[in-house]
């Protein structure tokens, strides 16, 4: 179906064929069937009374709505319900709607508009199943949307994701409480697979860290949290040769950042344990 498989265009398609059908009846309303011969012979004549302005403007408003609805028949033909012995070009009654119309039923053109509408209703529902979800940036973790949000919306893309990435930052040293260091190495700290010690805590990924998945987790997050910011953040503060982002390059980053943050809000502190007082004068230390 090319350019015309995605649903939004052939709902449009669709509402273009049931304007065809309401232009074409107010047409056919102001004409009466007179036969003309005993085998059922005869022609569509204007009925009496009937002004010449209103059958202009009739007629006109069924050429204009036949010119938007006329692409249904070959949309339809590039389709699963196209069949060779059932569909040609010279069938698309409504670019002939006037060539016919004075010959043919009414009804046989009200009738194969109905057909074709519902064919393209139903191309819309596949179309509809086959499309995947939409997913735009406010779906994103709520730190990382809502630090760029402003410059997104006026368009500021790259600014965004700069935005995005050092909140980003921000969210693994507040986690961390490690306010003393600042860009890759925060996630070489705050990923380490170093035990923990006192005011360097580590955060680690849920589980028993002796299984494969959660050690590979933990070696995964270093590795990422890294990238991260030398990929995405660096190269939107200060990348050399960076232009201004497309939404869907933006969008792609955010995606990254909106993970790493919801990763981080899965991992666990894992802080040193408090240090034991040495003993004095041979004695044991009193503890709660």
């Amino acid at each position: 179906m090319g350019k015309y498989e995605t649903p939004a265009r052939l709902r449009a398609v669709l509402a273009d064929v049931e304007r065809f059908r309401a232009a074409f009846e107010a047409w056919a309303s102001l004409h009466v069937w007179v036969q003309k011969n005993s085998n059922g012979a005869g022609e569509y004549e204007v009925r009496d009374g009937v002004p010449s302005g209103a059958l202009s403007r009739a007629r006109r408003d069924v050429a204009v709505a036949a010119g938007r609805a006329g692409l249904a028949a070959s949309i339809v033909m590039d389709s699963p319900f196209y069949d060779s012995n059932g569909w040609n070009a010279d069938q698309n009654l409504i670019h002939r709607w006037q060539a016919v119309a004075y010959n043919t039923r009414i009804e046989e053109i009200l009738d194969y508009t109905d057909m074709l509408a519902g064919q393209i209703a139903a191309l819309v529902q596949n179309a509809e199943h086959d499309t995947p979800p939409q997913l735009g940036p406010t779906e994103l973790h709520a730190l990382i949307w809502g630090a760029a949000k402003k410059l997104w919306q006026i368009g500021e893309y790259r600014r965004a994701v700069s935005s995005a990435a050092d909140a980003v930052e921000w969210y693994g040293r507040q986690q961390t409480s490690r306010h003393d260091i600042e860009g890759v190495v925060v996630w070489q700290e705050a990923f380490s697979d170093k035990a923990p010690e006192p005011g360097r805590p580590r955060l680690r990924w849920p589980g028993d860290p002796k299984h494969k998945s959660v050690t590979s987790m933990n070696r995964g997050l270093l590795g990422f949290g890294v990238g991260v910011q030398q990929t995405i953040r660096n190269q939107a503060a200060h990348g050399q040769g960076e232009q201004e982002y497309t939404p869907q390059e933006a969008l792609e980053r955010l995606g990254a950042l909106s993970l790493l943050a919801r990763w981080i809000d899965e991992c666990n502190l894992d802080e040193a344990s408090p240090a034991v007082p040495a003993p004095t004068n041979g004695q044991p230390v009193a503890t709660a």
